[in-house]
């Protein structure tokens, strides 16, 4: 599973950087990791972006890019 989550992520940044590199650019430089205590969805503190697991896999490729986007806006804006 764990391999499963890791391979969604990269793909994510490597889109995400490929259609969107404003937004990829900023993603690459958060460390990303996986904290279903944390979060029931998505979060950053501006260093890092975790995500739910669960949540994660629930999403299409579209939507997860769309809530890559929606979490490095999220940094851009402090």
């Amino acid at each position: 599973m764990q391999n499963d989550i890791q391979n969604v992520i990269d793909k994510i940044k490597v889109v995400t950087l490929l259609h969107q590199p404003f937004f990829g650019t900023g993603a690459s430089k958060l460390e990303w990791s996986v904290d279903n205590d944390l979060t029931q969805t998505a979060c950053t503190n501006g260093k890092f972006i975790k995500f739910n697991s669960d949540f994660l896999m629930s999403l299409d490729q579209p939507k997860r890019i769309g809530l890559t986007v929606h979490e490095v806006m999220h940094v851009y804006g402090k």
